[in-house]
C-alpha cells in the first residue's frame, strides 16, 4: 500500500508540474470589447481623423430612442471624390476587433452612405455619409 501512496502522490505532483507550465506559456486572455460608450465614440472620431476629414463638415446630432437609450447621429458632408467605400472599409477595420458590425447602405442617385454601427443586433451610432458637390472636406480622395 506504500507503494500505491507514493505512486498517486508523484502522479500529483506530476499534474501540478504540468499544470503550472501551461499556465506559465498561456498567453494572458485579452477581452475585445468596448468597456463603454466613450470608447465607442473613440474609435470612430480615429476612423474619421484617419480618412482626413474636417471636424467643420460633420454634425453630430442625437435621437432618442427611449427613455434609457438614444443614439448618435453623424452627418459628415464629403466631397464627390471622397470613397465612401475605402471609409467604410477601414472603419469595419478599425471596429472588427470589438465584435462591432457596420453595415452600410448606399443610396442613388445622391450616392450617399449610411453606415451602421451595430452591437449585440442594436445600432449605437449612424453615419450618413453625405455627398456635397461645393464641399472640399478632406485633404486627401480618401
Amino acid at each position: 500500500m506504500n507503494k500505491g501512496k507514493k505512486l498517486l502522490t508523484g502522479l500529483l505532483l506530476g499534474a501540478c508540474f504540468l499544470t503550472g507550465i501551461i499556465l506559465v506559456i498561456t498567453p494572458v486572455w485579452k477581452s475585445n470589447t468596448i468597456p463603454d460608450i466613450k470608447s465607442l465614440n473613440e474609435h470612430i472620431d480615429f476612423a474619421i481623423e484617419q480618412a482626413g476629414i474636417k471636424v467643420s463638415k460633420f454634425r453630430k446630432s442625437e435621437i432618442e430612442i427611449d427613455s434609457t437609450f438614444s443614439r448618435s447621429v453623424f452627418r459628415i458632408e464629403v466631397p464627390p471624390s471622397f470613397s465612401k467605400t475605402t471609409f467604410h472599409l477601414a472603419l469595419h477595420h478599425e471596429l472588427s476587433a470589438f465584435e462591432i458590425d457596420c453595415p452600410a447602405k448606399l443610396t442613388f442617385p445622391e450616392e450617399n452612405m449610411d453606415i451602421h454601427i451595430l452591437y449585440n443586433e442594436t445600432v449605437f451610432r449612424t453615419i450618413r455619409l453625405v455627398t456635397s458637390k461645393n464641399s472640399a472636406s478632406t485633404g486627401e480622395n480618401g
